[in-house]
């Protein structure tokens, strides 16, 4: 599919095609791998692993778009999302309310992707602009084009807005879930994934699609 073929569809088709993507790590490899050492685990490690896994197998894909669509790079999305479910585990034990996992995946890895990008800016001679249009070979070819599209579309955005229409667009994520993730006023993100809308309808060039709203607009 052309710019000009994709510019004829809403934006939110355009997302659609990003969800067709294959998560980028298998948790069935993760499962036998930890079942491999599951002799090495107390009885409550064994329990917590299990209960960890479970939860990731649903929410590994969500996790997957988001850092692909962070870093555009398949390997550095691929070392975000590793890196990301290592931490996970690590803290798991702080999680109180398990609804809440998505959530508490991608704000490590939404702070782990800020802390990398600090450190490339201040250790290297950092162009935002150069990485972003690296090339991205790691789409499956029937969708390679329309995601390359809309990944260079996101590019374009800033950061925080990118982050935001990621978070809610692609991965579903509430506004309140957002704010918890990059901070602010409720008020604030709702304008941010706003504006991020506007600007990819803009580079797009499709109609920008409807406003944001809050949970209880929604029900009006």
């Amino acid at each position: 599919m052309t710019k000009t073929e994709l510019a004829s569809i809403p934006v939110s088709i355009g997302f659609n095609r990003i969800l067709e993507e294959q998560p980028l790590l298998q948790v069935s490899a993760k499962q036998s791998q930890m079942r491999e050492y599951s002799t090495e685990f107390s009885e409550y490690e064994a329990e917590r692993n299990a209960e960890f896994l479970a939860l990731l197998e649903s929410a590994e894909p969500s996790l997957s778009r988001f850092t692909r669509a962070m870093t555009r790079d398949r390997e550095s999305a691929r070392d975000l999302a590793a890196e990301t479910i290592l931490i996970a585990l690590e803290k798991f034990h702080t999680l109180q309310n398990k609804k809440a996992f998505l959530s508490f995946l991608l704000t490590i890895a939404s702070r782990l992707h800020k802390k990398k990008q600090w450190r490339l800016r201040f250790w290297n001679s950092y162009n935002e602009n150069s990485a972003l249009e690296k090339a991205d070979a790691g789409s499956q070819p029937d969708i390679s084009a329309d995601v390359t599209i809309l990944y260079q579309a996101l590019a374009r955005l800033s950061a925080a807005q990118r982050e935001a229409i990621v978070l809610f667009e692609i991965n579903g994520l509430s506004l309140e879930e957002i704010q918890t993730i990059q901070g602010g006023s409720l008020s604030g993100i709702k304008s941010r994934v706003a504006r991020a809308r506007q600007k990819l309808a803009q580079i797009l060039g499709v109609k920008p699609i409807a406003n944001v709203t809050t949970p209880a607009e929604d029900t009006q």
